[in-house]
């Protein structure tokens, strides 16, 4: 998505959204992702929901899954032992 989009075009909406589901690709590699979580710092009430493969598991990741996470699926897709 075109930062443009959630930077400024969807911002005033913000207030007034409950979730946000974040999934495609792996959210934890993407940029866009990762700034859009920075953005949503600014509203509390925002919980953010994920799917991810936990690869790339940091302290920004781990710091918004306990503060706004409503929680996060872990994908095993073509998991192996």
């Amino acid at each position: 998505m075109p930062a443009v989009i959630y930077q400024e075009h969807l911002k005033p909406l913000y207030p007034h959204i409950k979730t946000v589901k974040l999934q495609g690709g792996e959210l934890t590699v993407m940029r866009n992702c990762k700034e859009f979580c920075v953005l949503a710092r600014d509203y509390p009430e925002m919980k953010i929901a994920v799917t991810t493969n936990g690869i790339f598991m940091n302290q920004f990741w781990l710091g918004v899954f306990v503060n706004q996470g409503l929680y996060v699926n872990v994908s095993l897709n073509a998991g192996s032992k």
